[in-house]
C-alpha cells in the first residue's frame, strides 16, 4: 500500500530503521545479513538509490534554508 502524503516520510523513516536495526545487529555480530536473492537486490537498489537521496535531500534542505531566509527578509522589509 502506498503511503498517504501527510505521512510519506514518517512511515518511511520507521520501516528504514527497521532496516537499519536489522543490519546494525548484524554488523554488530560479525554476521552476514543472510537475505534471499529478491532481498539481496532490494539491498542494493536501495543502497544506490539511498546515494542519490542524501544529494536531493541537501538540495531541499537549501532551498528549504533559502526560502526561509528570503521569507524573513520580506518580514523586515
Amino acid at each position: 500500500m502506498a503511503n498517504m502524503s501527510y505521512c510519506r516520510f514518517q512511515n518511511t523513516l520507521m520501516d528504514m530503521q527497521d532496516c537499519f536495526n536489522i543490519m546494525d545487529e548484524a554488523v554488530e555480530m560479525c554476521e552476514p545479513l543472510d537475505l534471499s536473492d529478491d532481498e539481496q537486490r532490494a539491498f542494493q537498489r536501495m543502497y544506490d538509490m539511498m546515494s542519490d537521496m542524501i544529494n536531493i535531500m541537501e538540495q531541499a534542505t537549501e532551498i528549504e534554508e533559502q526560502t526561509e531566509a528570503d521569507r524573513e527578509e520580506e518580514d523586515y522589509a
